[in-house]
């Protein structure tokens, strides 16, 4: 289906830049859970692909 297609894409994406910064995307959101923070995969996704800070 559409949404899980696009669902793969944002984890794609979130994936290659935690790798970019030393996490896996596992690990990554598991400290966002911890942490209570709840932003969902497509916003993640967003900034992962727009904000290069």
């Amino acid at each position: 289906s559409k949404k899980r297609q696009f669902r793969q894409l944002w984890i794609a994406r979130i994936n290659a830049a935690a790798r970019q910064n030393g996490l896996s995307y596992s690990r990554f959101i598991n400290g966002l859970k911890k942490a209570s923070i709840e932003i969902d995969r497509k916003i993640l996704a967003d900034i992962a692909v727009f904000d290069k800070a």
